[in-house]
């Protein structure tokens, strides 16, 4: 049975584009699905993300949690620029993750360049208000 994920196509729109992929567990022998990858390029300009990115997001989100998947590896490294508007997305996102409940729905694991500031300040602002659903790993 196809998962919810790999029925998502990739977005390409105003400058970013957005592949999701599907990951296998570590070490689980049975080819299990409890993974994803996500990987963010380009430059979010958009003066309304809500309308263009945002229903990709959710679509996202909702297939993460259909196909239970425990964690996400978000690569934004090549992800150069992200406005001011933009940046709700990644807190949305956050909040959607954080859930009503006790429990997250999935780990957000967000693979970060160094050199570029607005992910080091807005994506470890997120681990702030929600420590247990968001991670950040610095790469090179």
């Amino acid at each position: 049975m196809p998962s919810s994920l790999s029925s998502l196509s990739p977005l390409r729109i105003d400058g970013v584009e957005i592949e999701v992929a599907e990951k296998p567990t570590d070490g689980d022998g049975g080819g299990a699905t409890a993974r994803a990858a996500i990987v963010m390029r380009g430059r979010m300009t958009s003066r309304n993300p809500d309308a263009s990115i945002q229903p990709f997001l959710k679509k996202v989100h909702e297939a993460l949690c259909a196909d239970k998947i425990d964690r996400v590896e978000v690569d934004v490294t090549d992800l150069g620029f992200v406005n001011s508007s933009a940046i709700r997305l990644f807190v949305d996102w956050a909040m959607w993750v954080k859930g009503e409940g006790d429990a997250p729905h999935y780990k957000l694991v967000f693979r970060t360049k160094e050199g570029i500031a607005w992910q080091r300040l807005t994506l470890t602002a997120l681990t702030g208000i929600a420590p247990t659903c968001v991670e950040v790993q610095p790469v090179g």
